[in-house]
C-alpha cells in the first residue's frame, strides 16, 4: 500500500493500532483470511517492554502463528510455578503446568519481549499485513453513527496520514487510546494499586527443571513474582 494519503484516506479492511503480542496476533490472523489489515506501531522494533512470562495458553496460539519453533529458541522453559509457604522458607507448593486439566502443553516460556515483539511483528509482514513501525495515530473521526469513520497518524518524518477502516482494532495496550480518546476510563476508589519491576542477577533458583519455575509470594501488602530471565 503507498504510503501517502490524501484527505479522504486511504480504504482498509481493518486498521489495529499497535504493533505488540495482541495487534500482530489479531492482525495476521485476519490478513490470512483476506482482509486488508494495515498495523501501526509507534515505536520501532526491537524495543524495551515488559510483560515477558507467558503460559501454556498461549501456546497454542503460538502454533497457529506458526512461530511456536521461533518462541522456543529464543525462550526459557517454564515448567510451573512455586508458591513458598509464608514462614516457612523450606516448604514450598510446587504447581506443575501438566497437571492441568487439559494439558496440550504442559510447560510455558519467558520471552525477551523486545526478540518477541519483533518475531510477531515480522511474522505478521510475511502474513500479508501492511505493518508499518513509527507511525502514531493521533486522532479519530467519528461519523454520526458512532463508528470511527476516518483515523489520522503522523510517520517519523511527520508525514501526515489517514485511513478510512471498516474496522478498528485498538491494540494500544497501557496506551489506551479509544478508552482515552471516548474517556472511559474510570479510577476504582477501592483499589488503589500500584506495581513497580526490576532485575536482579545472582538470584538463588531451584535446581534442575525447576530452575525455570516463576515463584509467587504473598507478603503483608501485596504479592509478588519472581520470573526467570534468559542468561541469568
Amino acid at each position: 500500500m503507498d504510503g501517502a494519503t490524501g484527505e479522504a484516506g486511504v480504504p482498509v479492511d481493518v486498521l489495529v493500532i499497535g504493533g505488540g503480542p495482541a495487534g500482530t496476533t489479531a492482525a495476521t490472523f485476519l490478513a490470512r483470511r483476506g482482509w486488508t489489515v494495515t498495523l501501526l506501531e509507534k515505536a520501532a522494533h526491537p524495543r524495551f517492554h515488559i510483560g515477558e512470562s507467558l503460559l501454556p495458553m498461549n501456546l497454542p496460539i503460538l502454533q497457529r502463528l506458526g512461530v511456536l519453533e521461533q518462541v522456543k529458541a529464543i525462550g526459557v522453559h517454564k515448567p510451573g510455578a512455586d508458591f513458598p509457604m509464608r514462614g516457612d522458607s523450606d516448604s514450598v507448593n510446587v504447581f506443575r503446568f501438566d497437571r492441568a486439566l487439559d494439558p496440550q502443553f504442559g510447560y510455558a516460556y519467558w520471552v525477551k519481549r523486545a526478540e518477541f515483539d519483533e518475531l510477531l511483528f515480522a511474522n505478521a509482514v510475511a502474513s500479508g499485513v501492511d505493518a508499518r513501525q513509527q507511525v502514531k495515530v493521533e486522532r479519530i473521526d467519528f461519523a454520526g453513527d458512532g463508528r470511527p469513520a476516518r483515523v489520522h497518524a503522523r510517520d517519523a518524518d511527520g508525514h501526515a496520514l489517514a485511513f478510512r477502516p471498516r474496522y478498528l482494532v485498538d491494540a494500544s495496550g497501557r496506551d489506551t487510546f479509544l478508552g482515552n480518546t471516548l474517556k472511559l476510563k474510570k479510577k476504582n476508589p477501592a483499589h488503589q494499586s500500584a506495581a513497580i519491576f526490576s532485575h536482579f542477577r545472582g538470584v538463588t533458583r531451584r535446581a534442575g527443571e525447576e530452575a525455570g519455575n516463576i515463584t509467587v509470594e504473598r507478603f503483608a501488602h501485596g504479592w509478588m513474582w519472581l520470573i526467570r530471565c534468559a542468561g541469568t
